[in-house]
C-alpha cells in the first residue's frame, strides 16, 4: 500500500531522504541542484517552470520514489525540439501549451526522472509515477507529458503507459581503461591523433597561458562569480536568454563543490576563461563555458581535452559533454542515442505524431550511418 502526494516546492521534503533515492551517477536530479533551481527563481511560475514534485511513501510512511516535473508555458530550456507539435496543434485550433515535462531544466543530460528507493521495485513504482503524470496533465489542463532524456532501459516503464518513444543523439566520450591520455591518443586515428597534439602545442606556446583545476574545497565564492559572468556574457554574446543568475552559482558552488569541476584558465594572471563540469559516480557532464579572449584551441583545450584527462586520471568511464556539436567527433567522442518518452492527451494528435517519430528516427538512424567512416578509433 503506498500513497502519493503532490508538492510545488522541495522545501517539503527532507534533503536526506530526497537524496537517498537519487542515482549514483546523475547529479542534476540531487536535492542541491533542483532546490538551488527553485529557491534563485530560475526554475518557478516567471520562468515557464511550475514545479510538481511527485512523491510516493509506502505504509510506514517512508519515501519510497519520487519525480520531479513542471508544467511549461513554452519549449525553451529541455533541449528536445517539438516547435513543429505546438505549430501542428495551432494550425487544429487547439493549444499545445501548457504542457508537463520530467526534465532537469536547461540540462540535456541522461538521467532517470523518477528516483526510486533500493527498497522498492523500479518496475512497480515508474510506471505508478508516469500513470500520475498523466493524471496532473488533465487535472493541469496540459496538452501531453514529456519525459526527456531516459536511460534506455527506463523506456519501457513509460511505453506501457501508452507514451510514444522519441530518438535523439548527443557526443559522448567513453573511458576504454586509458590510463594515460597518451593511451587515449593511441587509440585514434593518425589523423585524429595528429590533430589534437598541434592544437594542444599550439596552446602550449600561448605567451603566459595557464590552465588550472579547482574542485571540492577549492572552490570559492569568486568562483561562482566568475562563472556566472562567464555564462551571462555567452548568453548575451548569441543573443540568448540567460536563464541562470548569479545567485544560482553562488548557491551550487556552496552546496555542490563535492560534485563541480572548474577548468580556468589564466593569461599573465588574468582569468580569461572557464568550464563548468559536475560528477558523480563514475560519469562526469560538461555543462558552461566562456571567455574574455578568442584564444585558438581555447574552447577545445577547456571543454574537451582537460575533461578526458580528468576522466582518465580519476577513472571516470563517460564523459557528456553536453547537446550537439559534430565537431566533438574528431576529439574522441562517438554519436550516441538518446531517448525521451510523450504522452498525447488528444487522439487525434497521436498517430500523426507518432508517424513523425518513425520518420525522425529513420533519419537518424540514416546519419549514424554517415557518421561511421568518419569515427575517431582506430
Amino acid at each position: 500500500m503506498v500513497t502519493l502526494e503532490v508538492l510545488h516546492s522541495l522545501n517539503g521534503v527532507a534533503r536526506d531522504e530526497w537524496d537517498a533515492l537519487t542515482s549514483r551517477d546523475f547529479p542534476f536530479a540531487d536535492y542541491d541542484h533542483l532546490h538551488a533551481l527553485e529557491v534563485t527563481g530560475c526554475a518557478g511560475p516567471d520562468m515557464g517552470w511550475l514545479p510538481f514534485y511527485l512523491l510516493v511513501r509506502n505504509d510506514e510512511g517512508m519515501l519510497v520514489a519520487a519525480s520531479f516535473c513542471y508544467v511549461k508555458s513554452h519549449g525553451y530550456g529541455e533541449f528536445i525540439f517539438d516547435y513543429a507539435w505546438n505549430q501542428a496543434y495551432a494550425r487544429a485550433g487547439h493549444d499545445y501549451y501548457p504542457k508537463l515535462v520530467a526534465a532537469v531544466p536547461y540540462t540535456p543530460a541522461t538521467g532517470p526522472k523518477v528516483l526510486v528507493h533500493s527498497k522498492a521495485d523500479r518496475s512497480v513504482m515508474e510506471p505508478l509515477i508516469a500513470e500520475e503524470m498523466k493524471s496532473i496533465a488533465l487535472r493541469s489542463g496540459c496538452s501531453s507529458v514529456h519525459s526527456l532524456f531516459l536511460p534506455e532501459e527506463h523506456l519501457k516503464n513509460y511505453e506501457t503507459r501508452g507514451y510514444l518513444r522519441r530518438h535523439s543523439f548527443q557526443y559522448h566520450w567513453f573511458n576504454k581503461d586509458f590510463a594515460t591520455f597518451a593511451d587515449f591518443l593511441q587509440a585514434l586515428k593518425s589523423k585524429r591523433r595528429r590533430q589534437i597534439l598541434l592544437e594542444r602545442r599550439q596552446l602550449r606556446e600561448f605567451p603566459g597561458l595557464v590552465i588550472e583545476t579547482r574542485s571540492g574545497a577549492q572552490l570559492t565564492e569568486a568562483d561562482a562569480d566568475l562563472m556566472a559572468r562567464f555564462y551571462l556574457d555567452t548568453n548575451e554574446k548569441w543573443g540568448s536568454i540567460p536563464c541562470l543568475s548569479k545567485e544560482f552559482f553562488r548557491t551550487i558552488f556552496a552546496s555542490m563543490a563535492d560534485r563541480i569541476v572548474l577548468f580556468v584558465a589564466s593569461v599573465d594572471g588574468e582569468r580569461v576563461a572557464a568550464a563548468i563540469n559536475f560528477i558523480k559516480g563514475k560519469k562526469m557532464f560538461g555543462r558552461y563555458w566562456g571567455t574574455y579572449r578568442e584564444i585558438k584551441h581555447l574552447h577545445f583545450e577547456l571543454c574537451y581535452y582537460q575533461a578526458i584527462e580528468y576522466c582518465i586520471e580519476n577513472k571516470l568511464s563517460v564523459y557528456e559533454a553536453g547537446a550537439q556539436g559534430e565537431h566533438k567527433i574528431p576529439r574522441g567522442f562517438i554519436p550516441c542515442l538518446t531517448y525521451s518518452t510523450h504522452y498525447i492527451a488528444d487522439p487525434q494528435f497521436v498517430m500523426p505524431i507518432q508517424r513523425f517519430l518513425e520518420q525522425e528516427k529513420h533519419l537518424i538512424e540514416e546519419q549514424f550511418k554517415e557518421w561511421e567512416p568518419h569515427l575517431p578509433y582506430v
